[in-house]
Parts: structure tokens; sequence; C-alpha cells
């Protein structure tokens, strides 16, 4: 009986640590993004200086866009290039602000399937992004990249990314 009793348990125990729950694996990084792609949509944040009643005060801008333009990915040679532009706004201000473009082109390096690195070889800068989300038809990113405002005064605007692979 003994005997039965602990064969069983071997039984049950080798039958328990066989038995594991397979978890979803997320799309690889690098194959995924290869390719051309189109930002669809786009949140925007910073704070810019800005002149009210003789005061230069620093002002919240928020916002989204649509349809910002490319970003293309070649997995072969490491290379990545955008051309990604929107118009912010400051909400109850009525100011025409500038278009905001982030245009470039250089090389990224995988940190993670989480994280990206876009080394800029025109703007001489890296850009850390971090991956969102990974799927094989829609990205969505986000970074912090500096702005220059004015001859004077630069920010850091929050964005968040979302393309779709055309």
């Amino acid at each position: 009986m003994k005997k039965s009793l602990f064969l069983l348990g071997i039984t049950a125990l080798l039958l328990s640590s066989c038995k594991k729950d397979e978890q979803p694996t997320a799309p690889d990084l690098e194959n995924t993004i290869n390719g051309n792609w189109d930002v669809t949509f786009l949140t925007y944040s910073a704070t810019v200086p800005y002149p009210i009643n003789g005061q230069v005060v620093p002002v919240p801008v928020t916002g989204d866009a649509t349809n910002c333009g490319p970003i293309s990915f070649d997995k072969a040679t490491k290379g990545c290039s955008y051309d990604i532009k929107f118009k912010p706004s400051i909400s109850g201000i009525a100011v025409d602000l500038d278009t905001i473009v982030f245009k470039g082109q250089g090389n990224y390096v995988i940190n993670s399937q989480n994280q990206i690195s876009v080394t800029d070889t025109i703007l001489k800068q890296t850009f850390v992004w971090n991956v969102e989300s990974n799927q094989a038809t829609v990205q969505r990113w986000a970074t912090v990249v500096p702005y220059q405002v004015d001859s004077v005064n630069s920010t850091n605007v929050s964005m968040k990314i979302t393309f779709n692979k055309r």
C-alpha cells in the first residue's frame, strides 16, 4: 500500500511539473517594425515660454494630432527615417503656433523588446523610444524630444505616437 501511494505521489508530481501555462509571446520588435509606416495619431505635451501682459510665463501645450507623416525602418541596414509634423495649440489662447517638425534619418538599436534607440545622423542626437505596444500592423511608442521655441528658448516635448503599417 505504501509503495502504491508512493508511486501515485511521484506520478502526480511528475505530471504537475510537466504542465506549464503557455504565455503568449509578443512579436519580435525588429521583425515587426521592418518596413514603411504612417504616423496616424500623436499626443504631445510641453511647457513653452509665452509673453502674457508684458511677462514671459510658462504655458502648458497639450493636445493630439492625426496623419502626422511617415516613418520607416530597414532591418538589413538598421536604418530609419521619419518626417513627423504636427500643429500644436494652446488651450484658451488664440495664437498661431509654428508647426513642429521632427524629421531625420539614422540608425536604430533595439535595447529590449520595450525600448529602441534611434541615433539621428542629421540632428546628431539619440532619441530613446519606449515601446508601449508592439503589434504586427500597429505600434505605439513614447519619447521626449527637444524643440527650439525661438533663438533663446527651448523646451522638451513629450510625444506618444501611433503608427500603422502601410
